[in-house]
């Protein structure tokens, strides 16, 4: 009997199939496969830091600092831990920024942790043996829930948020970055909260399309150069807002302590977003630069607006293509 062979063709046509279903079931494959690496690392950390914490308790050595530092020293003792990292270099343990839940980057060393604001300390950065990055967050009012406590009931002495790869991508929570959410650190003032540092930014070409949401009225020099925009961008990113002198476009300007110069209608009031930042930065400790960008715009031209000047509290119109002034960004 002559048997019978696959033609070329034949064979083409089930290579294209099998190809067809592979693409339409591997990558959900792929997902689930991933998905399962983040869960199982994630309970191994957790299992591991909450027996941490359990062994710290039972030790008496839990409870008692004042710094996030002291506790991760005391830390060293239970976990395997080998670079630690302050704040101000917490990106040499951590990411640099981190995907939130809802899409929006998050600058790791301008951020706190939720809630913590009472705390009064900093975040330090952790690598520990197997790869797996943290930051952490002490709370010096944590109280011993004593030697027969179980491990989750002391988490409520750290804020953490691990990263079970390392610096490797994709940076995002509920992937590989897991635990408690991270924020920008943010200080309660009058009705609003304003960011605790300083917000990085530069200066956008507003003629470009992409741009020209953040200053549609800018144009010439100070489109191509537009510093404000820059500082729009930078706070809008974040779901945030430059501040408030006048809250009205206008062009008045005037002190925050109540001197009207000549030729102006009106002074800022002393309860203004401006205002209330100048009077923060009066304050010891507080480090601010020369000025900060406002929202408002000067309504004679189109190419100024206000900015607040620190240390004198002038709130006043500067052009828009200036450089020298910095951004905090408010929240209602």
């Amino acid at each position: 009997m002559k048997q019978q062979a696959f033609t070329l063709a034949e064979v083409l046509i089930t290579l294209g199939i099998i190809g067809v279903v592979a693409s339409l079931t591997m990558p959900g494959l792929v997902r689930d496969y991933q998905s399962r690496i983040y869960e199982t690392s994630k309970t191994v950390f957790k299992t591991r830091m909450g027996e941490a914490l359990r062994q710290m308790n039972i030790a008496d050595n839990l409870t008692g600092y004042t710094e996030t530092k002291q506790f991760v020293d005391a830390l060293k003792k239970y976990m395997k831990i080998i670079k630690t990292c302050e704040q101000d270099k917490v990106t040499e343990c951590f990411v640099d920024k981190v995907n939130s839940s809802s899409g929006m980057p998050i600058d790791v060393a301008t951020s706190g942790f939720s809630g913590t604001e009472g705390w009064n300390t900093k975040i330090h950065g952790i690598v520990l043996q197997n790869g797996t990055s943290v930051v952490i967050k002490y709370n010096p009012n944590c109280q011993s829930s004593g030697i027969t406590a179980k491990a989750g009931e002391l988490e409520h002495c750290v804020a953490i948020a691990y990263d079970t790869n390392g610096k490797s991508k994709p940076n995002a929570y509920n992937k590989d970055i897991q635990g408690d959410a991270l924020s920008l650190r943010m200080v309660q003032m009058n009705g609003f909260k304003m960011t605790e540092t300083e917000i990085p930014y530069g200066p956008l070409n507003t003629t470009l399309s992409e741009n020209k949401k953040w200053d549609p009225a800018a144009t010439g020099i100070y489109a191509t150069t537009n510093y404000w925009a820059g500082a729009r961008k930078a706070c809008g990113d974040l779901g945030l807002e430059l501040p408030k002198g006048y809250g009205v476009n206008t062009t008045n300007w005037g002190y925050c302590n109540g001197t009207k110069p000549s030729g102006s209608g009106a002074v800022p009031s002393k309860t203004s977003q401006a205002c209330q930042i100048y009077d923060w930065c009066k304050l010891s400790g507080n480090t601010c630069s020369f000025g900060y960008w406002l929202t408002e715009t000067y309504s004679a031209n189109n190419y100024a607006v206000y900015d607040v000047e620190i240390p004198s509290g002038y709130v006043s119109a500067t052009d828009k293509n200036v450089s020298g002034r910095q951004v905090r960004c408010v929240a209602p």
